[in-house]
């Protein structure tokens, strides 16, 4: 799972056929099995960034998402840099800023 070879294989594999449509299930997968997989949170965002966008609906998700397995393990880099990265992606501000404190709030 730390063959940054064969990621960067596969990326160029989703991204020339279009093959997006599967990945996130497969990604969730890796991430249930082992929540610390950090291969799998880059390629959960490398999904997200190339096959739609951070709007409101999404952004959203994916913060939820983050602060789920953050509250099974707490003191994981991983998710933590993705939830980071997630709400700094964010296209809109208003959503970003309301979030951003959510987040605060939360922690």
């Amino acid at each position: 799972q730390k063959n940054y070879h064969a990621w960067q294989h596969r990326q160029w594999v989703l991204h020339t056929f279009n093959l997006w449509q599967d990945e996130l299930n497969f990604v969730d997968d890796l991430i249930q099995t082992d929540i610390r997989n950090n291969s799998a949170w880059n390629q959960r965002f490398y999904v997200i960034s190339h096959s739609s966008k951070y709007d409101r609906e999404v952004t959203e998700r994916e913060v939820n998402y983050a602060m789920d397995k953050i509250k099974k393990v707490n003191k994981n880099e991983s998710s933590w840099n993705y939830l980071r990265g997630v709400l700094n992606h964010c296209e809109d501000e208003e959503k970003k800023c309301e979030l951003k404190k959510s987040v605060r709030d939360w922690c």
